[in-house]
């Protein structure tokens, strides 16, 4: 007789909380699970859709969708669609995602099955970005206590959403699995999964191309916070790289020549539009502070 195990689903919006519980005792032959949910998901200032869908399979690799109820799909918005599901208005602030009428949108999955030869099930949700910026999302899967005969994946804990280019808006997935391993156990335990999505920090950097060896002797350093990034020698030259500024970060460089004869070799800073560092043989140490919201570029002259 051909053996089942069932998942009974409720997932709300797009911050997903899922508690499996059992009740009771099991046959060996079936394991179900209870599965409640709960919403946390800020969308100030993000124009983001979410798609969900069900899908179960032998393997991870031939999940195919469920269709045989409409709750195993779900839309939400975290602004005012329009008739073709495309932002038509403001964007909503600290609320959770809502449907196409506008009310709270919940994704009531109901029973899902496990079956003897198809013992994996995916909860699959695809976001769409109408943002004119990259929206960051951050996803924490939490497994409260270990759930016996089943095995649980995620697809990432940091997703970025691209901005909308032209009329093209970005997307991205993820991935929740479960796999049955133990059709004789039962299983017990919560399992969170907090989404959270808002607009992504840009980051600035402090860059430097290839700087090829040249005859003579001398230095020129760069530090960041007293930690060195970056040093150029005659003898050796320096490879092309970068590091990550935040604001008030401390930027410093210094000079050095240890060659008796005069060496011409500067080193300058710049933030595109104007020169913020610089050290020669003329100005051996500089420093700044740096403010935020730009990039900055070492250039080198010997």
């Amino acid at each position: 007789m051909k053996k089942k195990n069932k998942i009974i689903g409720t997932v709300s919006a797009l911050a997903v909380s899922m508690a499996m519980l059992t009740g009771g005792v099991l046959a060996a032959s079936q394991v179900s699970l209870d599965v409640s949910s709960t919403v946390s998901f800020n969308a100030t200032g993000v124009y983001l859709k979410a798609e969900g869908q069900v899908k179960r399979g032998t393997s991870e690799g031939s999940l195919q969708n469920l269709t045989t109820s409409t709750s195993y799909t779900y839309t939400g918005y975290s602004y005012n669609p329009n008739t073709s599901g495309e932002p038509d208005g403001t964007a909503y602030s600290n609320t959770a995602m809502r449907d196409q009428a506008g009310s709270t949108a919940g994704w009531q999955i109901g029973e899902v099955e496990f079956t003897e030869s198809e013992k994996v099930l995916q909860y699959a949700i695809t976001f769409t970005n109408y943002s004119e910026f990259d929206v960051s999302i951050t996803i924490t899967p939490n497994v409260a206590v270990s759930l016996t005969g089943v095995t649980t994946s995620s697809s990432g804990n940091e997703i970025t959403v691209a901005a909308k280019s032209g009329e093209t808006p970005g997307t991205a997935s993820y991935t929740f699995t479960m796999t049955l391993t133990n059709f004789s156990s039962s299983v017990s335990g919560t399992v969170g999964i907090d989404i959270d999505a808002k607009e992504k920090e840009p980051v600035y950097t402090l860059s430097w191309d290839d700087f090829s060896y040249s005859a003579g002797c001398g230095r020129v350093t760069v530090f960041v916070n007293d930690s060195e990034v970056f040093s150029f020698d005659i003898f050796s030259g320096a490879s092309a790289g970068s590091v990550i500024l935040n604001p008030n970060d401390v930027i410093s460089a210094t000079w050095e020549n240890n060659n008796p004869e005069p060496m011409y070799i500067s080193l300058s800073i710049s933030d595109g539009s104007k020169s913020v560092l610089n050290v020669s043989n003329s100005n051996t140490e500089d420093s700044y502070i740096y403010p935020g919201g730009v990039n900055l570029t070492i250039s080198v002259w010997y």
